[in-house]
């Protein structure tokens, strides 16, 4: 099993690359680093934003049972 995302078919390409903002706008969030989801959601094709949104979700739910985020002093 290959874990490059090169060698899976197109339909999964698109869906890889909003999966991964969409991990990262919750990731930021979770640090309380600037991020603008609205305009994360407005880079993605069209066919893809409802699947962001659902992503979104999905890895805020998950940031909720992570620890709150500390900077080291």
């Amino acid at each position: 099993m290959s874990l490059y995302y090169s060698g899976l078919p197109g339909k999964y390409e698109g869906k890889v690359s909003a999966d991964i903002a969409a991990s990262g706008v919750a990731g930021k969030e979770w640090m309380n680093l600037p991020v603008r989801p609205d305009l994360v959601e407005a880079e993605q094709p069209e066919h893809l934003r409802a699947y962001f949104k659902q992503r979104l979700e999905h890895y805020r739910r998950i940031s909720q049972a992570l620890p709150p985020h500390v900077v080291n002093d």
